[in-house]
C-alpha cells in the first residue's frame, strides 16, 4: 500500500489518541522500551561501522512509530526519556556520549516533527529519516563543538552526513514498511 492509502488512515481515526487514556499510555510506554531495546540490540549485536561514532540508529524506528500516533510534544518527551532512561542503564548518563545523544535527538526529533507535519506524504519516511538523520549528525557536531570548545570538528561532518545518508535511508525504508504492515493490518 502507498502512503497516501496510511493517511488515510491516520486521518479515520485508527490512532492511539481514540483509545482509553490507560491503552494510550501502554502503547507510548511500549514505543519508548521498544527504543530502548532497539539502541542495546544495536550497540550489544551489531557490528560497529567503520566511522567513529556512526550509528544505524535503530531506535529512530521508535520515533516514527511515535510521530504517526502521538502529539508532538509527547513524541519530544518520549524521545528524552528514551536517551536518559538508556544512559542511565548503560553508565553513560551526564558523560559525553550522553550529551551528543541528547543532542542530536532533540534537533532530529524537532526537524522529523516539522517535516512530518508539513510534508507528509508527500514526502515519504524516507525524506523524513534522511531529514532526521542529518540533523541528528549537526546536533551532535554542534554538542561536540561545545564539549570540546572546537569547531574544528565541524570538519567531521561531511563524513558522518555521508553515513547518515546511508542509514537515514535504511530506516527510512524500514518504516515505510512496518507501516504498511501495521496500519493496514
Amino acid at each position: 500500500m502507498k502512503i497516501e492509502s496510511l493517511t488515510k488512515s491516520f486521518i479515520e481515526g485508527k490512532t492511539f489518541n481514540s483509545l482509553s487514556s490507560g491503552k494510550a499510555l501502554s502503547f507510548f510506554s511500549l514505543f519508548i522500551a521498544l527504543g530502548i531495546v532497539l539502541s542495546f540490540l544495536e550497540n550489544s549485536f551489531l557490528p560497529r561501522l567503520p566511522i567513529p561514532g556512526a550509528k544505524i540508529g535503530l531506535a529512530h524506528l521508535s520515533t516514527f512509530l511515535l510521530l504517526f500516533y502521538f502529539t508532538e510534544g509527547l513524541v519530544f518527551l518520549a524521545v528524552i526519556l528514551r536517551i536518559f532512561i538508556f544512559s542511565l542503564v548503560t553508565g553513560t548518563f551526564l558523560l559525553p556520549s550522553f550529551f551528543l545523544s541528547l543532542g542530536g535527538g532533540i534537533l532530529s526529533t524537532f526537524f522529523m516533527l516539522l517535516f512530518y507535519h508539513y510534508f507528509f506524504p508527500k514526502i515519504t519516511f524516507i525524506g523524513i529519516s534522511l531529514w532526521g538523520a542529518f540533523f541528528h549528525n549537526l546536533g551532535q557536531i554542534i554538542v561536540a563543538a561545545f564539549l570540546t570548545s572546537s569547531l574544528s570538528v565541524f570538519l567531521y561532518f561531511p563524513v558522518i552526513s555521508l553515513i547518515g545518508l546511508v542509514t537515514g535511508f535504511f530506516n527510512g525504508y524500514i518504516a515505510n514498511k512496518l507501516f504498511e504492515k501495521l496500519i493496514l493490518s
